[in-house]
């Protein structure tokens, strides 16, 4: 006589498993098990975007907070927000406005109306190709969201107005954690979109740039430095020259700890760092 199998969630097929998930509605399902986390990690894009669409309010209000809400999700890749867009959007929200409404000027297209963070989790495991290539495609998309567009009625219902929503990562927020880990990871392609997005290379005391140091990445050392000379050029509260040259005291003792002669040249010849009495020492 054969035993009989008790019944459990590991023997269903993966299509009732999917669906067992989206209708649960539960974060810890996902990770309950090995097996069962695998299944649901591979799970077709269509299924995460059901998932991710059954965490929604019916009316999303604020188009911002529903971008921040569904990049929470450890699942949300560029091709599963990419699916959800449409259906984030409030209700008087538009991708594509009627045709009557007024053409977008060339300030409208260029000016940004709200920034967003951008998750730590997607720069956390940088050293895999896997996730430094969905990392960087991700990111790339978030850069490029589409316009949106709002209208503005009258008491009446008459059409007075329209409003343009341009949102853009902000690379910026938790202290320079992205581009910390991308110069961690030697991820150039990532670095230059963070730079272009405008992440400061000096956050955390030049963190990013010391690492690139400590690497004898000269090249590396050369883009974040002078990115980061860059953005003092059209800043409007610049440093002072003390602040300035007190930093690049700091990178060029570091480049002699490093002993890392390239950057050492580079940045007494190009950059004109003056070594205090103490590098001089260890320059020796």
């Amino acid at each position: 006589m054969s035993r009989l199998v008790k019944p459990s969630l590991l023997s269903l097929p993966v299509e009732l498993l999917y669906e067992v998930h989206i209708f649960a509605r539960n974060p810890f399902l996902a990770i309950s098990c090995k097996h069962i986390h695998l299944i649901l990690k591979n799970a077709p894009t269509i299924v995460k975007v059901d998932y991710l669409l059954a965490e929604i309010p019916e009316r999303p209000t604020f188009w911002p907070n529903e971008i921040q809400r569904v990049l929470q999700y450890p699942l949300c890749n560029r091709h599963v927000l990419e699916r959800c867009i449409g259906h984030i959007l409030p209700p008087d929200h538009h991708l594509d406005p009627p045709s009557d409404w007024p053409d977008l000027s060339d300030s409208e297209k260029e000016k940004v109306s709200f920034l967003f963070p951008l998750p730590k989790r997607l720069f956390r495991d940088l050293d895999r190709p896997t996730v430094r290539d969905e990392t960087l495609v991700t990111v790339q998309y978030l850069a490029n969201l589409p316009i949106v567009y709002r209208g503005r009625f009258d008491t009446n219902g008459e059409f007075v107005g329209r409003d343009v929503i341009r949102l853009a990562p902000n690379p910026d927020l938790h202290q320079g954690y992205a581009l910390i880990r991308a110069a961690q990871a030697r991820c150039i392609p990532l670095i230059q979109l963070l730079l272009e997005l405008g992440a400061n290379p000096s956050r955390r005391n030049g963190l990013a740039i010391l690492i690139a140091i400590q690497q004898r990445d000269l090249e590396l050392v050369k883009l974040l430095v002078n990115s980061e000379e860059k953005r003092e050029e059209v800043d409007s509260k610049k440093k002072s020259k003390q602040d300035s040259s007190s930093m690049n005291s700091i990178l060029l003792d570091e480049a002699v700890k490093a002993r890392a002669s390239d950057i050492v040249e580079w940045l007494v010849k190009e950059k004109g760092c003056v070594p205090d009495m103490k590098t001089l020492r260890a320059m020796g």
